[in-house]
């Protein structure tokens, strides 16, 4: 069935335990969209006619997730971004000086990510990039833009007090290395990111 843009909502993401996979009851991560009936269905856009797509349904409550559970049986044309690892952090409690124990909360770290330029981007030339520091040590490594907001907007389901990131704008074709290091030598001095810059081996 076609859809009308004005009539849904693409690249929608969760991180779980918010909605099933209709046809299997299995929990679903990843891109989703939704029509005017805000039905939701799996994918970051509708697929092509005539597929209907995966539909997923929301969670009467929300569901605490068990990671250990095997990943959700979805269409591999549906973009889905494996579960990540997940920290537990405790949470200071008032009554900890009674020998209560003390709250603990699962939120996700970072996982790297490999970008790569769509056709689109090819031909507007750039395109942005995401990287993300560990606060206490210099190791880098790039991320998705999901995950890149996910830390800037500090969700609670992301360790924001360990790691930090940034959004590069990075250049294709004519003079692209030239720019591309100098972005990044620029980020490095504004976000005091000591040797960023040898992350990337000359390869910009």
């Amino acid at each position: 069935m076609y859809y009308p843009k004005s009539q849904i909502k693409t690249s929608l993401y969760t991180n779980g335990g918010e909605y099933f996979v209709k046809s299997t009851n299995d929990d679903y991560v990843g891109y989703y969209w939704m029509n005017s009936k805000n039905e939701t269905y799996a994918g970051k856009t509708p697929p092509p006619p005539p597929r209907k797509g995966i539909k997923i349904v929301k969670y009467t409550t929300p569901r605490t997730v068990d990671y250990d559970d095997p990943e959700p049986n979805i269409d591999p044309q549906y973009q889905i971004i494996p579960q990540t690892e997940f920290v537990l952090v405790s949470t200071p409690n008032l009554q900890n000086n009674f020998n209560y124990p003390v709250q603990t909360q699962s939120r996700f770290i970072p996982k790297p990510y490999q970008s790569n330029p769509t056709s689109e981007d090819i031909n507007k030339g750039e395109y942005f990039r995401y990287f993300c520091k560990k606060n206490n040590e210099n190791i880098y490594f790039e991320i998705d833009k999901s995950t890149h907001f996910s830390l800037n907007s500090k969700s609670k389901t992301i360790a924001f007090d360990l790691y930090s990131s940034i959004e590069v704008k990075w250049y294709i074709g004519v003079n692209s290395e030239s720019k591309n290091k100098t972005n990044i030598q620029l980020a490095s001095t504004k976000y005091n990111w000591a040797g960023f810059i040898f992350y990337f081996k000359d390869k910009f």
